[in-house]
């Protein structure tokens, strides 16, 4: 039992803080383990700001080790093009190129800016990869936590709006035609690494797996005899529990919550989820988890629908051809009618609002 709930607390649908350590080192487990698959595989290693997990389950013994190599190699071949804190990387460099000129790129960066685009023009804009345009909120610097005024933030709001990436597919190229807009892929990049990986997994012959970065995952195939479950993060349960559980399989699953980056200054909270329309952080929700076919998609929706709250970002999400928990500013839940297989194990733990 024990074995199991670790391994169900390594599928919470939540994002960890800096500091979080991995549930357990690489581990090997045959004859059934946990998971009642033949073989099963774990392990955690951190990229991309985040602890990335895998769990591999097979019918017979195998390498797992090369597999998890491989798919732990492709998240750091995509954070060394995506990254804002790596200099080189393709991203930077479209940023420092920002108002002068286009950059060339991989196929791989065109793929998710993209896809980044896609999901601004269906959410109006409630998903933009410019809102590190304003550079006015720091969540991760106890030293920086200070709360721009409005006036601040409205000097900066120009600069943020998707249309300024201009993107050139037949050149594969990108330009952002603002001198003072910088794109940031935080909101999408981890998705999309999660279904390379997972197409790195099946390339090797596996169905049976679990790919996490953060509050991002993709569950292949089946855990053993029964779908995997993954555990739905309660956001102000200190400890880091979850209130509900669910069962998926060949889904992806992305949770957006206000617990996951924040501060709070003289009783309120201010989180990294920003509302474009305004500039900071978005009142609506405390969390929205979303399921659909793809880890980007995932990731890419979950993100207006937390800014639109609970009922209009269930309709968004439907509307989208996807599933989602919503819990709102008020601790209310709403939940798509998609997903029955949802067990609540007790309600959200009430407490402070965003």
């Amino acid at each position: 039992m024990k074995r199991w709930l670790a391994a169900l607390l390594l599928l919470a649908g939540c994002a960890h803080r800096a500091g979080w350590t991995p549930p357990k080192p690489a581990e090997q487990l045959v004859g059934g383990g946990p998971s009642g698959c033949v073989a099963y595989f774990e392990d955690s290693r951190p990229v991309m700001g985040t602890w990335v997990s895998v769990q591999l389950c097979a019918n017979a013994p195998r390498d797992f080790e090369a597999d998890a190599d491989a798919a732990f190699a492709e998240f750091q071949r995509l954070d060394a093009l995506l990254s804002v804190w790596k200099p080189q990387s393709e991203i930077s460099q479209l940023n420092r190129a920002a108002g002068s000129r286009p950059v060339s790129l991989s196929a791989e960066t065109l793929e998710v800016l993209q896809a980044a685009q896609r999901f601004s023009a269906a959410s109006n804009g409630l998903f933009d990869i410019t809102f590190a345009s304003l550079g006015l909120w720091h969540f991760d610097e106890d030293l920086k936590a200070q709360v721009p005024t409005p006036e601040q933030v409205k000097a900066r709001l120009g600069r943020v709006g998707w249309r300024h990436v201009v993107l050139d597919s037949a050149k594969r190229t990108a330009f952002i035609d603002e001198a003072g807009t910088r794109v940031d892929l935080g909101g999408v990049g981890k998705g999309f690494a999660v279904d390379k990986a997972v197409a790195v997994l099946r390339a090797r012959g596996l169905s049976d797996f679990v790919v996490k970065a953060g509050g991002d995952l993709y569950c292949a195939g089946r855990h053993g005899a029964r779908a995997w479950r993954i555990g739905v993060r309660d956001p102000r349960d200190e400890t880091g529990g979850f209130f509900a559980v669910l069962p998926v399989e060949n889904a992806a699953f992305s949770t957006s919550g206000d617990y996951e980056r924040f501060f709070i200054k003289d009783g309120k909270r201010y989180h990294h989820i920003i509302d474009p329309r305004t500039g900071f952080p978005a009142t609506a929700s405390r969390s929205a988890t979303v399921l659909t076919r793809t880890a980007t998609e995932a990731e890419g929706l979950s993100k207006p629908v937390f800014i639109l709250g609970p009922d209009a970002g269930a309709a968004f999400a439907l509307a989208q051809g996807a599933q989602a928990i919503v819990i709102g500013a008020d601790n209310r839940v709403v939940v798509t009618p998609g997903l029955a297989g949802l067990r609540t194990l007790h309600p959200p733990t009430a407490g402070e609002g965003p």
